[in-house]
């Protein structure tokens, strides 16, 4: 599985909850996504180590570059992070972000480009 597709999955799956008002759901979202960022246990990786082994995930190594942490890792904890205060911490004033941060998933999986993975990129992340 490619972190295309997986973003792909991710969107609609926390716009589906959002949309069918599963707080428990979007809190399992949210701490799902924490776990990855703090383990650095990806479900991307996890699933091609089960298709090909340990091949599948070499090819999936990015170049060392000025940090010696992932731009993928940077932007799952931001997003994890942010969730938490908009869905947790500030429901009334931060409604409109979980449905934002779907919508940039859903469409950062659709055009491979997510914005939070090129600013963790520019900032030196590999």
């Amino acid at each position: 599985m490619s972190e295309r597709a997986y973003r792909i999955i991710q969107g609609i799956f926390l716009l589906a909850m959002l949309s069918l008002d599963l707080d428990v759901m979007v809190t399992a979202f949210i701490v799902l996504t924490l776990w990855e960022a703090l383990t650095n246990l990806r479900i991307p990786v996890l699933v091609t180590r089960m298709r090909f082994g340990t091949q599948g995930v070499e090819a999936m190594k990015p170049e060392p570059n000025k940090f010696a942490f992932e731009a993928e890792r940077f932007q799952r904890i931001v997003l994890s992070v942010l969730l938490f205060f908009t869905w947790v911490v500030f429901p009334d004033v931060g409604w409109f972000f979980p449905w934002f941060v779907g919508a940039m998933l859903f469409a950062a999986g659709l055009t491979n480009i997510c914005p939070m993975a090129l600013l963790g990129r520019y900032l030196g992340f590999r």
